[in-house]
């Protein structure tokens, strides 16, 4: 697996859509650091994993699945992302079948 951190500036039209700004899911995690609520302009921190994919050479290739993966799971208008780092957090254990 792949893990991916940074933020993001995203704007909010309708208070509505606040509450899509907290998610904690076992492949993503978004949380706000800074908000102006009278402008609707927020900050938000996030974490991401990606499968591992033998096709790519580096990590930096990883990059293209960070705006998408926000853009489907927030559904805010993003103005912008900027990665932190990226990186390598090794293979998932194999469950037990008790698990599953």
């Amino acid at each position: 697996m792949i893990g991916v951190v940074g933020t993001a500036h995203v704007k909010i039209f309708d208070d509505n859509e606040l509450n899509k700004l907290h998610i904690d899911q076992e492949n993503l995690k978004v949380n706000i650091l800074k908000s102006d609520e009278k402008s609707g302009n927020y900050v938000i921190k996030f974490f991401i994993t990606i499968p591992y994919n033998s096709d790519y050479k580096c990590l930096n290739d990883y990059k293209s699945f960070v705006h998408p993966t926000l853009k489907q799971h927030i559904r805010v208008f993003i103005i912008s992302t900027q990665i932190i780092e990226i990186v390598e957090l090794g293979i998932q254990p194999i469950k037990h079948i008790s698990q599953l």
